[in-house]
């Protein structure tokens, strides 16, 4: 390994052992199924939804971020309610997260809706330092905490206004700051700089009785840290049967983005990243696949807002 890619590779594992409370997972298929960063949005759905998604970032990248993640949630009238999990691997940390959430939503007018939600959530966060190769042997921070598991409760937030053809939402994931100390315990407490806010945007076009155009942008920041931005278009096709787009990252990467109905009740999501910087030249892209089954449709009695 030469001495650019172990820089490269210390520095990722640094991310999380510095500042792990904000350890908040990726994905290039979030407006497909705003649920995942959103649990507000799912007052736009009707029925009992179940949705799996995996991404493996960085592939052929040694200890590259892994997150896996799946949701059940029934939404009936103005309520909706259910259950969500996620992993994110990172090298040698591992944080799980569990969260029962809830939705309740408000006809404004004829065609539009505002919904608001609360996720209490457990996180667990585990870290094994016996998986690094360990140059110094002194190193004060392995020798003491080989490994550790320690669970912290903390609690999301949401709200999302949407008609037939716009949606506009804000959430945010983390309204506590879990610290973690010395490997041993979670000090947990309200701090208003830590917290991560997401906001999200889109609305469809109608081109003709069967194409949609569609375009929406997800953006992301937390007090002392960069504005993250992402624009994305889908072009959508067969009656909403096909959709392919791409999407466009100030991170400097680019994403090709394709969803399929496979089946009534069964769409599924796939995206593939590219980065434009030096770290390309050491992985093999990102990939992710989402899958959403609607368990259990009733008549629509909401509208269908965007799922881009």
């Amino acid at each position: 390994m030469n001495v650019k890619l172990r820089s490269l590779y210390c520095c990722i594992l640094l991310i999380p052992v510095i500042n792990y409370s904000q350890n908040i997972f990726q994905s290039n298929l979030q407006m497909m199924f705003q649920p995942n960063i959103n649990f507000s949005s799912a007052s736009s759905y009707e029925g009992t939804v179940l949705s799996v998604f995996h991404r493996n970032q960085w592939v052929k990248f040694s200890g590259s971020p892994k997150v896996l993640g799946a949701y059940v949630f029934k939404s009936k009238g103005s309520n909706a309610f259910g259950v969500s999990f996620f992993q994110d691997k990172v090298g040698v940390h591992d944080d799980l997260q569990i969260s029962l959430n809830y939705s309740y939503s408000l006809q404004l007018t004829k065609t539009k809706y505002l919904s608001f939600s609360l996720s209490p959530t457990l996180n667990q966060k585990r870290s094994d330092y016996n998986g690094l190769v360990q140059i110094n042997q002194s190193d004060a921070l392995i020798t003491s905490t080989s490994n550790y598991s320690l669970f912290s409760p903390n609690a999301k937030f949401g709200t999302y206004l949407y008609s037939k053809n716009f949606y506009v939402g804000i959430s945010t994931p983390n309204l506590l700051d879990n610290n973690i100390i010395n490997g041993t315990k979670v000090e947990n407490k309200f701090d208003f700089e830590k917290i991560n806010y997401n906001f999200h945007i889109g609305f469809r076009k109608k081109l003709n009785k069967t194409n949609n155009l569609l375009a929406s942008s997800y953006v992301k920041t937390v007090e002392g840290s960069f504005l993250h931005t992402e624009f994305n278009i889908m072009w959508e096709t067969m009656s909403e049967k096909l959709g392919i787009g791409a999407s466009f990252k100030t991170s400097k990467e680019i994403v090709g983005i394709l969803r399929v109905q496979i089946m009534k009740r069964l769409m599924m999501g796939y995206a593939f990243q590219y980065t434009l910087t030096d770290l390309n030249n050491y992985n093999q892209g990102t990939h992710e696949i989402l899958l959403v089954y609607n368990m259990s449709p009733i008549e629509r009695v909401k509208l269908k807002t965007p799922r881009f």
